[in-house]
């Protein structure tokens, strides 16, 4: 059994999975495309497309090896001024906006989600997410209407520091005030979620839904228990 006060929970694969994402992506970047075009700005899906990918792309190797997250808005800077138009936060929220707003529509909540969450938190436990995410993650928060579930909304982009970097669960632990050892993450990623949670003294629980991870555990840094699926966890933590 594992002893705790406080639940962290990866995101992306433990939380919730994608389904028919290519679709929504296809959706939100036509409106995004039709907004611009809505305030006089000539602008084709190629151009938008196109243009973000490079850029995108650009930035990701600048980041490779740094463990330093994305940063979105600069991205939607720089391809609005690729794009010929003058940038400013306003419209570059804005643009963010239109398009999250559809393309996180193919975001889907497991089953087993929700059920296991509301359990600790009916026994007092703390909850948080701890995701390696750009701002998308908040209009995903907004859409499934999961900030009721959570004391911290704890995202990459915030810190601008990925898992397994130590920054983004020390700050996570001191938003819920508490010790690296009265705390367990769940997550899908050995190295990210759990080595990561396990160098600070986090228990670490690894959720293995299709049974696929065999891979070699680091010594002394292994998983306190492999579960498939979430439910598992109320049989796994002392209350």
């Amino acid at each position: 059994m594992i002893r705790v006060k406080a639940v962290l929970f990866d995101f992306y694969d433990t939380l919730v999975y994608g389904e028919g994402c290519e679709e929504s992506w296809r959706c939100a970047l036509e409106a995004a495309v039709d907004y611009l075009n809505s305030l006089g700005f000539r602008v084709s899906i190629e151009d938008f497309s196109d243009n973000y990918s490079r850029i995108r792309d650009i930035l990701l190797e600048r980041l490779k090896g740094t463990l330093s997250e994305l940063d979105v808005v600069y991205l939607y800077w720089r391809l609005l001024r690729e794009l010929g138009i003058s940038p400013s936060i306003e419209l570059v929220v804005r643009l963010l906006e239109v398009f999250y707003d559809i393309e996180v529509g193919c975001v889907r909540l497991y089953s087993d989600a929700i059920p296991t969450i509301e359990y600790f938190r009916e026994r007092g436990v703390k909850t948080a997410i701890v995701s390696n995410a750009t701002v998308r993650f908040e209009y995903i928060v907004r859409k499934l209407g999961l900030v009721k579930y959570f004391d911290v909304l704890m995202a990459s982009y915030k810190v601008m520091k990925l898992k397994p970097h130590p920054r983004i669960f020390t700050e996570t632990l001191r938003l819920l005030g508490v010790r690296p050892e009265e705390a367990v993450m769940i997550g899908d990623s050995y190295r990210a979620d759990i080595a990561g949670a396990k160098r600070l003294g986090i228990r670490g629980v690894l959720i293995d839904r299709r049974n696929q991870q065999y891979g070699l555990f680091n010594k002394g840094l292994e998983p306190d228990a492999v579960i498939e699926s979430l439910n598992e966890l109320k049989a796994l933590i002392e209350l």
